[in-house]
């Protein structure tokens, strides 16, 4: 049953992972449009969890269900897949954010605003609502899966994904 779980739980976090992408279009909705800060997570982060809900649901009400014990373990280790891929996604993005800002910044005419000041939206820079939306998203994915009855302390990538927008918290 190893090498099943393996391949269910490689099969089904590969179908989370996939259903992330649009994570990337986070950059473009708030660089230099003057959006409001964000107040909820993107709607991708339902989709991403999809595929672990029908994932539980099957192994739990199929015609040979999983042991609750044995369904919850896989259902964490798809989400650890999951959140893995997601902190790796994260931390290119804000890598790309850093780049770009400072590439904005050398290009800045003087007496003139750039992108990343503080605007009228929120009080926020444009960098710090992509971050805000990071974490927000963040924090959804983890409640999610909580939903599904997996324990965090059971998925440590969901910290590791936390650690990569701290810096959120005090927005």
């Amino acid at each position: 049953l190893r090498g099943v779980g393996r391949v269910v739980c490689a099969a089904v976090g590969g179908e989370c992972s996939a259903a992330l992408q649009p994570m990337r279009g986070i950059m473009q909705t708030y660089r230099m449009t003057n959006k409001e800060r964000p107040s909820r997570a993107s709607f991708y982060v339902h989709a991403a969890v999809a595929p672990l809900e029908r994932f539980c649901t099957a192994a739990s009400t199929g015609p040979r269900p999983l042991s609750r014990t044995l369904m919850l373990s896989w259902a964490a280790r798809i989400a650890h897949i999951t959140c893995t891929r997601y902190a790796e996604m994260v931390q290119d993005l804000l890598s790309t954010v850093k780049q770009q800002s400072e590439l904005l910044k050398k290009m800045k005419r003087p007496g003139r605003g750039a992108s990343a000041a503080a605007g009228a939206a929120g009080g926020l820079s444009d960098d710090d609502k992509i971050l805000l939306q990071l974490h927000l998203d963040s924090l959804e994915l983890g409640a999610a899966i909580e939903r599904l009855g997996v324990s965090l302390d059971d998925v440590p990538a969901h910290a590791a994904l936390m650690r990569c927008t701290d810096a959120a918290r005090s927005l």
